[in-house]
């Protein structure tokens, strides 16, 4: 199986060797040995047509895992862009080796890997998609908001609402805002203001909750979050 992996990486070659090399990516191999050459030939192979001669043409290097025994090539199609190329018979080592190279690559110090946004496996000797895989972005706290956003807008205005009613009943609102107000209409207003500002506290509470638990359960999902429908 083949998947496909794009990245918008201004990397230069020396640099992205470097890069491979740190991450245990690069063979121990040279890249002119016949061993590398055979595993490249292979994988160019099975390009598809309208991409194998440019791919072929704009090949960079060809890499290798010893961990999922995945080997690779890694193409500059476009300025500013590269493309991974893992295949492995194994469908699970192949998702392995995928989530290993992104995350390790992802990790480096100003990273300039920005993968994304899907992965595309597909069947052996074939072009037909197997499955697909979504990257998760590092910011998790930041995909949960986006992933709750209805929650995170409704627990936000519930915040600013509860605290703009508790300052409202508190001394100094008082004085501003229910000044014109009869005395004994005052303690009644302030009375059923505070409730709402705690109703409106506890449920912008419950709602980032639900947030936060999605954030937590995102933190234990891999970077790659695999769509096999």
């Amino acid at each position: 199986m083949r998947a496909i992996i794009g990245s918008a990486s201004a990397v230069s070659r020396d640099d992205l060797e470097a890069h491979l090399r740190l991450v245990g990516w690069w063979p121990s191999l040279s890249q002119d040995d016949a061993e590398i050459l055979t595993h490249r030939d292979d994988i160019l192979q099975h390009v598809s047509q309208a991409d194998q001669t440019l791919t072929a043409r704009t090949l960079l290097c060809t890499i290798y895992d010893e961990e999922t025994r995945s080997w690779g090539i890694v193409s500059n199609p476009a300025t500013g862009q590269v493309t991974i190329r893992l295949k492995n018979a194994s469908s699970e080592r192949l998702k392995h080796a995928c989530e290993k190279i992104i995350q390790q690559l992802g990790a480096l110090d100003a990273s300039p890997f920005k993968f994304g946004p899907r992965i595309e496996v597909l069947e052996p000797n074939s072009e037909h998609h197997a499955f697909s895989g979504q990257i998760v972005p590092p910011q998790r706290l930041w995909h949960a908001i986006l992933d709750r956003k209805r929650e995170a807008w409704v627990g936000s205005f519930a915040y600013s609402l509860a605290g703009l009613l508790l300052f409202v009943t508190s001394p100094t609102g008082a004085q501003w805002f229910l000044a014109g107000i009869a005395p004994s209409w005052r303690l009644w207003v302030s009375g059923n203001l505070e409730r709402f500002s705690t109703a409106a506290l506890v449920t912008g509470t419950l709602l980032w909750f639900e947030v936060g638990l999605h954030w937590l359960e995102l933190r234990r999902q891999p970077v790659i979050r695999w769509d096999f429908e």
